[in-house]
């Protein structure tokens, strides 16, 4: 996917180079600086929605708006830019502040996968060797407690609370539902649904993340927000 992406964002840059050698007056460069970004965001950016959630496609678009307007801001009219003006109004209503890269924000949805798949495997393990229903419920419960308490908070390093809302309750909900079925016969549908979580929307970057992965400024940089483009 990034690939393709890549491909499609250099067709739409030759062209525009082309035309930035062919016209030289500022409304002709405005207008083709517009067009560059818009078919960026637009045309290449809808490889996007193969994997992302609506909201998150949003997120990487405002995103990936931003990151153009750093490089291409003297060349664009930025008021008479619909695609400009479309995502900046994105931007104040969702509170999207974040300016991770394509690969940095499948990077963070990555780490989670791979945080809370560690913990699955664990609680499976634990689970072959019991028998009482009660301490199975316990542990997938303190299994889903633990994986929110050490893995969600990777989130905020690309995602504002709100982008990580629909998110989060998704993953949880089949998190629980993936759990349940680790329990087999010994665990009812819906019955860590009563087991508290405990999401908290305002906590930023969990401690827990930081000492579990060895997070550093240096690593987030090159990680989460290296320049795809």
């Amino acid at each position: 996917m990034k690939d393709e992406f890549n491909q499609c964002a250099l067709r739409f840059g030759f062209e525009f180079e082309d035309t930035r050698n062919a016209f030289i007056q500022q409304i002709y460069l405005e207008e083709a600086a517009c067009i560059f970004i818009s078919n960026i965001v637009e045309k290449c950016g809808q490889v996007w929605s193969r994997c992302h959630t609506e909201r998150e496609v949003v997120t990487m678009k405002t995103s990936q708006v931003k990151s153009l307007l750093t490089t291409y801001r003297e060349m664009v009219n930025i008021e008479q830019c619909e695609v400009v003006t479309e995502y900046s109004k994105v931007k104040a209503s969702h509170g999207i502040e974040k300016n991770c890269s394509d690969a940095g924000i499948l990077n963070v949805q990555n780490d989670l996968q791979n945080c809370s798949y560690t913990r699955c495997s664990a609680a499976y393990e634990t689970v072959q060797n019991l028998s009482s229903p009660a301490l199975i419920e316990s542990t997938l419960c303190n299994t889903l407690q633990n994986i929110v308490q050490d893995c969600i908070g990777v989130l905020d390093i690309c995602l504002s609370k709100e982008d990580q809302q629909e998110m989060v309750e998704s993953f949880l909900k089949n998190l629980s539902h993936f759990l349940e079925r680790i329990g087999g016969q010994h665990i009812r549908n819906g019955t860590l649904d009563d087991c508290q979580a405990g999401w908290n929307h305002g906590k930023e970057l969990d401690d827990n993340y930081e000492d579990n992965y060895n997070v550093t400024e240096e690593y987030v940089e090159q990680k989460y927000f290296a320049t795809d483009v």
